[in-house]
């Protein structure tokens, strides 16, 4: 991972531009500096760092001091890349990207406090940098990525060996193939000067059944070469593999038009149990990188990472399709997912919930792995999944097998050195908490209980507050449909989805319940007749129905139905028209299974006029609306 992920990350984390301090250089002091200078601009970091210590145990130098810091910070470093940046932005010659970095080490290093200090000092000298914003905000939130700590268990596999580095793991066949810079027969001994370390291959492991690891092989067939290989994904079938790799023509690395190797994605076909190398993918770049491939669950597109100059940020993720044998053109996957910084490391689960790696959205520090799911149209709320999984260092490289419980994840939490971790995924919990109020005196409500309506218009308690509180577990994956009830109170629907929801949660809500005054109408002015029709508009249907449910959540209530018209006609046929147009609306009641005995329907015409508008008075229209009317009355409580 340190040479994949800061590798295309260099951009990103690159200091632009640093000053010297000038001084009389000793012999000694000039040739540490200048072979330090020249591994430097060879990415030979591991190189470059004793050297710059050289020169700096005798003065120091800014500039040496800013690549030290640099080529820590690009190793994984980052306690010691935080010593170089603290002593860096107190330089009277520092830059303003010196606080940036300072933050973004202290971050890794959870010194979240101090973090958040030098991002707001940077946020003064550059307001307009979104990331820096968010990181602010991460800050200031990081007790909420501790809520939920009991979905993922995670324990450390016995693969890792102490000084190596595994990561990035992917299924496939019974085991997993994965990155390391392990020695192993067959493999050359050379190492990255990036690094220090040899280069990364991919190897194949499986668990026995007694669940302990084989040792791990090289991955057979030439897919390996003599530099890195990165990340790889297998389709379904096993017999395909796309996979990332240093750019190289015999044994020289090949670099673009800025002195930079870039990655490439490959593909290979299995042939009886060897791999063989295919080609290279045709929307490769010799001036930028791509790498770190998935593949969608349907198979037919491959997601892949890039720093192409026209993302969002350091790296962004894409899409390609391939159709009729030809790839497509790449697709930035947008906003919701890409930020300024860097997004890596694509994982598509069964369930099309992509996860990732990125530092641009809100975390804990250094790379934090996020989840979102395509519905078609747009992608959902990028979501963090929070420790156990990540940390304040890289945590990247998560995978979960097809029942969605169990996987692996990779992390550099523990030395500065990536080991891969395999979890357990528990089923979330979920609750609900309610309160209620009297909503007339606003005193709280000590008895209360919630119900669910049955198929055959009965209901069953839930369950019953204790001492004004009420909670219950819910189940996942369900649509509830509730009310809450107590006596002489009108019930308040409860409405809770847990469906698409991974996380534990606690669905709280502080109810206020209306008291029932009995004899006294209701105006439903929602419930409207046209002239002298007996029937109801469309539009009234609604107001019927809010009625019904009325009914169905508060089984205790008889209601009279009273109907108003207004004095345009003779009082005989007002009369009749009023008692049809009560009858109509009990009639949609009963249809809709509230019973008969619970209704009093009757007809008041024109006898109970609000305004003025009394025969032989000429009126607006708008004046005679307002006699037109239904109202509703609680007569009684039925025990």
């Amino acid at each position: 991972m340190i040479t994949f992920v800061r590798k295309f990350k260099s951009a990103f984390y690159f200091v632009a531009a640093f000053f010297v301090v000038s001084i009389v250089f000793s012999g000694c002091t000039k040739y540490n500096y200048r072979v330090a200078n020249n591994y430097y601009e060879q990415y030979a970091f591991a190189r470059a760092i004793p050297n710059f210590e050289k020169v700096l145990r005798k003065a120091f130098i800014t500039d040496a001091a800013a690549k030290l810091a640099d080529s820590y910070q690009k190793n994984g470093n980052s306690l010691k890349a935080e010593i170089w940046y603290k002593r860096l932005v107190k330089a009277p010659d520092a830059i303003p990207e010196y606080k940036l970095r300072l933050a973004e080490v202290l971050m890794e290093n959870a010194k979240y406090s101090e973090a958040r200090y030098w991002f707001s000092e940077y946020q003064k000298l550059d307001a307009s940098d979104k990331r820096v914003k968010r990181m602010i905000e991460a800050c200031d939130s990081i007790h909420l990525f501790l809520l939920d700590t009991t979905v993922y268990a995670i324990s450390l596999t016995k693969l890792n060996k102490d000084l190596e580095n595994n990561f990035s793991p992917a299924f496939y066949r019974q085991g997993i193939v994965f990155l390391s810079d392990r020695s192993a027969p067959g493999k050359p001994r050379d190492r990255s000067s990036w690094t220090g370390k040899e280069y990364l291959d991919l190897f194949f492991t499986r668990k026995t059944d007694g669940e302990n690891w084989l040792e791990p092989e090289l991955l057979k067939g030439d897919i390996n070469g003599i530099y890195d290989e990165g990340p790889a994904v297998f389709s379904k079938d096993n017999t395909t593999i796309y996979f990332t790799r240093s750019d190289y023509s015999g044994k020289t690395i090949e670099k673009n038009q800025k002195d930079i190797s870039v990655l490439k994605l490959y593909y290979g076909k299995l042939y009886g149990n060897q791999w063989k190398l295919e080609n290279q993918l045709p929307f490769n770049s010799p001036d930028y990188s791509v790498g770190h491939p998935a593949i969608s669950p349907d198979g037919k597109s491959v997601y892949f990472v890039s720093d192409m100059p026209w993302g969002y940020g350091g790296t962004d993720l894409y899409k390609v399709t391939l159709k009729n044998g030809q790839w497509s053109t790449p697709e930035n996957l947008g906003p919701k997912i890409n930020t300024e910084g860097n997004e890596m490391f694509p994982f598509f689960a069964p369930d099309s919930v992509m996860y990732f790696a990125s530092d641009g959205h809100i975390g804990l520090g250094g790379l934090d792995i996020f989840a979102s799911s395509w519905d078609g149209e747009t992608w959902s709320k990028v979501e963090n999944l929070q420790v156990p999984v990540n940390s304040s260092k890289d945590d990247f490289g998560f995978i979960i097998d097809s029942t969605n419980t169990s996987g692996f994840f990779s992390s550099n939490r523990i030395k500065n050195t990536d080991k891969i971790y395999s979890f357990k995924r528990n089923p979330p919990v979920y609750s609900v908490s309610l309160k209620a109020s009297d909503g007339k005196t606003k005193k709280s409500i000590r008895s209360f209980s919630l119900y669910a309506p049955t198929p055959n218009g009965n209901a069953i308690v839930l369950a019953t507050s204790v001492n004004h509180l009420l909670e219950m577990p819910l189940t996942g994956n369900t649509d509830y449909k509730m009310y809450v009830k107590s006596n002489g109170f009108y019930a308040e629907p409860v409405f809770i989805s847990t469906k698409g929801i991974r996380k534990s949660q606690v669905f709280s809500d502080s109810l206020v319940l209306t008291p029932i005054d009995l004899k006294k109408p209701a105006i439903w002015r929602s419930i409207v007749f046209k002239g002298k029709k007996v029937e109801y508009t469309p539009e009234s249907v609604a107001a019927l129905d809010s009625l019904v449910n009325l009914l169905e959540i508060n089984p205790e209530i008889q209601i009279e139905i009273g109907c108003h018209t207004d004095s345009r006609g003779s009082f005989t046929e007002n009369l009749l028209l009023s008692r049809k147009r009560s009858d109509e609306i009990a009639m949609y009641l009963i249809n809709k299974g509230i019973n008969a005995p619970r209704i009093i329907s009757i007809g008041y015409g024109e006898g109970k006029l609000l305004n003025y508008c009394r025969d032989g008075v000429l009126c607006l229209e708008e004046d005679h609306a307002v006699n037109n009317r239904v109202e509703i009355k609680i007569l009684e409580l039925i025990r």
